[in-house]
């Protein structure tokens, strides 16, 4: 878990040193929400976000 203080940090650092082709996946406490980054090169990333409902939950 990261703080919500340093998240921007934390994901900074993660994502320099994440190999080309990987991701990060990034959830809230609840798990409800969700950012996914995609590494397609050093400079290049893409960035999908996600939200649950509570009717999705089984």
């Amino acid at each position: 878990m990261i703080d919500k203080t340093k998240i921007v940090e934390a994901v900074h650092d993660k994502l320099k040193k994440l190999s080309t082709g990987h991701c990060l996946d990034l959830r809230t406490y609840k798990r409800n929400r969700s950012v996914i980054i995609v590494k397609n090169s050093e400079r290049e990333f893409k960035v999908s976000k996600t939200a649950t409902s509570m009717k999705d939950s089984p």
